[in-house]
């Protein structure tokens, strides 16, 4: 009976060890949070009414396309050139539906970025993850470690940098 006794004791201890539910004081608890940014953005009616805007406006750009699609006045290789190059300008990468999206959600962002800033602040959170992104939607300043190692960077040796 003994042995079951000190071995369930230690085995007791260890978990409570291993699992941080043995108390020791400590200094600097790390307080965390997370936020669903997609679910945020997906849910808030301004996001709605942003997509209403945008697609009306992609609406009349499909209509521009399918004009020049349907001229009649060019040739047909100057006509495919010409909606080439204007789905390119619209549509491609950068273009005037990529840059009208990033112009009508950057309030939208910033209004969530500043929500999640001031609980972050009033409520004491040294960080806030994002679990759409898998990154840090909100960090305490205090651990930013990047001047840190720029400067340590430059203080090394040319063969220490190699």
């Amino acid at each position: 009976m003994r042995k079951t006794l000190t071995a369930g004791a230690f085995g007791g201890v260890f978990f409570a060890l291993i699992t941080g539910t043995l108390y020791f004081p400590q200094q600097d608890q790390i307080k965390q949070g997370f936020v669903d940014s997609q679910s945020i953005i997906g849910n808030y009616s301004g996001t709605a009414q942003a997509q209403a805007t945008f697609n009306t406006e992609n609406l009349e750009w499909q209509r521009q396309a399918q004009a020049i699609q349907n001229s009649t006045a060019l040739n047909s290789t100057q006509r495919q050139a010409e909606l080439t190059d204007f789905s390119e300008e619209v549509w491609g990468e950068f273009g005037r539906a990529y840059r009208r999206n990033e112009e009508l959600m950057k309030p939208i962002i910033d209004k969530i970025n500043a929500l999640i800033d001031r609980v972050a602040q009033e409520e004491g959170y040294d960080y806030i993850l994002d679990t759409a992104s898998g990154g840090i939607a909100w960090a305490d300043q205090k651990y930013d470690l990047t001047s840190k190692i720029s400067e340590m960077l430059e203080v090394m040796s040319p063969s220490e940098k190699r």
